[in-house]
């Protein structure tokens, strides 16, 4: 399914959409709905003309949006009619956050099976078991022994939290092997569960600079810059963040990895 929140550019979004959809004329549908032209429908689609705001809203009306995906889309509009690079600014803010909200589990995480509290505080409380589980998914670590061996656990540990792991259908058992489980875990930004979820990892990064890779890559850049900058720069991040995400996604699952990226006021 072709999701708004996954686009920069609104144009981009309702050619993706179109090729997504099997029925025939949808493109003219589109256009009777806005009241324009199959023609002016057409510059639209190419990127030489603009939609409107009053023709944004029949449109997202005519597929089905939600008010979020509507506000989401119309501010793609925004963004692509703008006339000054300050109008662009604020904008594009106003999207980086929508998307940011989107990204919470409430809105965006299909959860299978929810962990009780005292589970999320078990599973929280170590990065050994997120690492364990992501291990679970590279086709060549199919049971404890190897596991432990490609992550420098102790195999009692390994045993132990794979044991937890089955339990709460986060890993399966397969004929082949293990296997990442149907449940999944999000820790939202409210959750009392999140600090101790960044500080695990952090933690262990700041272990891994002292025997790191030559494709590791640890950085940090104290700074001082303006507000409109740092608003930049989180913008910047966040894109990134999406990016990230979509790279991630489909991915082979080889290796096991953590990024934490820090931005912060000092």
């Amino acid at each position: 399914m072709v999701s708004i929140f996954d686009f920069d550019d609104y144009r981009l979004f309702l050619r993706t959409w179109l090729k997504s959809q099997k029925t025939k004329g949808l493109q003219g549908k589109l256009a009777e709905a806005a009241n324009i032209s199959s023609s002016m429908m057409s510059l639209i689609l190419k990127e030489q003309k603009q939609l409107s705001l009053e023709q944004a809203v029949e449109i997202c009306e005519h597929i089905g949006f939600n008010k979020t995906e509507t506000q989401f889309f119309l501010a793609l509009v925004e963004f692509s009619r703008a006339g000054t690079e300050k109008l662009r600014l604020t904008i594009k803010l106003r999207i980086a956050q929508l998307q940011l909200e989107m990204k919470k589990a409430e809105k965006r995480v299909k959860v299978d099976r929810k962990l009780s509290d005292e589970n999320k505080s078990i599973f929280y409380s170590s990065w050994v078991y997120s690492a364990i589980r992501n291990a679970s998914a590279i086709e060549h670590l199919n049971d404890e022994m190897q596991i432990s061996e490609r992550l420098g656990i102790p195999v009692n540990i390994v045993r132990r939290v794979l044991q937890f792991l089955l339990e709460n259908h986060l890993c399966i058992q397969e004929a082949q092997g293990l296997a990442p489980g149907p449940a999944t875990t999000h820790v939202s930004e409210d959750s009392p569960h999140v600090n101790k979820h960044h500080q695990n990892w952090r933690h262990k990064a700041i272990n891994k600079m002292e025997v790191k890779d030559i494709d590791d890559l640890f950085f940090t850049m104290p700074m001082s810059l303006s507000r409109k900058d740092y608003l930049i720069l989180r913008s910047l991040l966040l894109d990134q963040v999406s990016t990230f995400s979509k790279i991630v996604g489909p991915s082979t699952s080889e290796e096991v990895a953590c990024l934490n990226m820090d931005l912060f006021r000092i």
